[in-house]
């Protein structure tokens, strides 16, 4: 489905993404035909298929921090930076590799979206 989808997207006759480059003077791109752009194609396809999931994973151990724990950095005199390094990020550590180990899980899974978009070429 998401393959038939940006395959009818990225048509290089009729799909709507050579539309929109062509009003800004662009001419039409093979984007699954071509070997030189197809691989970008996939990578924009997985892109967007799985990014909100992990950003919401990401979204949630960031909830999970309290304001006391960034206030009392604060009060110690830690700036943004050092903040986000030296605190958030060993807080939401596990949610990073929770949302890992989803992507390499997933990363098997592209054989479909590979195969209906470019039919394996």
């Amino acid at each position: 489905s998401v393959a038939l989808m940006w395959t009818t997207m990225m048509n290089p006759q009729s799909g709507i993404l050579n539309y929109l480059f062509s009003l800004v003077g662009l001419g039409p791109f093979a984007w699954i035909s071509d070997p030189k752009t197809a691989l970008f194609s996939v990578i924009l396809i997985d892109v967007w298929t799985y990014t909100p999931f992990f950003t919401l994973i990401i979204f949630a151990g960031l909830q999970g921090i309290t304001d006391d724990i960034r206030e009392a950095a604060r009060i110690n005199g830690a700036k943004a930076r050092a903040l986000f390094v030296n605190i958030e990020l060993p807080l939401i550590a596990p949610y990073i590799l929770i949302a890992a180990v989803f992507r390499l899980i997933e990363s098997f899974n592209q054989f479909d979206i590979i195969f209906g978009t470019t039919q394996g070429g």
